[in-house]
């Protein structure tokens, strides 16, 4: 991952770029899509949702992305059954839902690795039950551990400036 696409991303995460116009938000994503097109080999896993339900999950996983509700408490919860939320990730995002809620919480760790926090403390914030699982499924998305992470992408971090 490049340093502007990485920057890129956790920009996208950070409370004031919420709370800007929808213009603004559409031309990073589309500075983001560009860096995506020419990193080629790399897939972003966090893929926003555009059905309503499923962004309503993704909006509370940003915020509180230790939340243990199955997929039967979130059907409840956005007034869908589990069957149809199944349905909307797999053709939305290809892949399941706890897949999907997963690279959630995993690329939200990429933001928590910058704070310096301890691996552990991650692990806990974003909901797995140890971290040997979180470094595990980091692993398996990014193939590299979370402190390989750190120290291949803390050094050569550049900041991302809002003009």
């Amino acid at each position: 991952m490049t340093p502007l696409l990485k920057a890129l991303i956790l920009q996208l995460f950070k409370e004031e770029t919420k709370q800007q116009s929808a213009l603004m938000l559409a031309h990073l994503l589309m500075v983001l899509s560009d860096q995506i097109t020419l990193a080629e080999t790399y897939e972003i896993p966090l893929l926003i949702p555009k059905d309503r339900r499923l962004l309503a999950i993704f909006t509370q996983l940003q915020l509180q992305p230790d939340l243990a509700l199955t997929l039967a408490d979130w059907a409840v919860k956005v007034g869908a059954s589990s069957r149809t939320l199944s349905r909307l990730c797999a053709k939305e995002f290809d892949q399941s839902f706890s897949l999907w809620r997963q690279n959630i919480r995993l690329v939200l760790s990429l933001q928590l690795l910058e704070e310096q926090m301890a691996i552990q403390n991650i692990a806990m914030d974003l909901g797995y039950q140890s971290d040997s699982a979180y470094i595990y499924a980091f692993k398996a998305l990014f193939m590299q551990t979370p402190n390989q992470y750190r120290k291949d992408n803390m050094a050569t971090d550049l900041p991302l400036v809002m003009v």
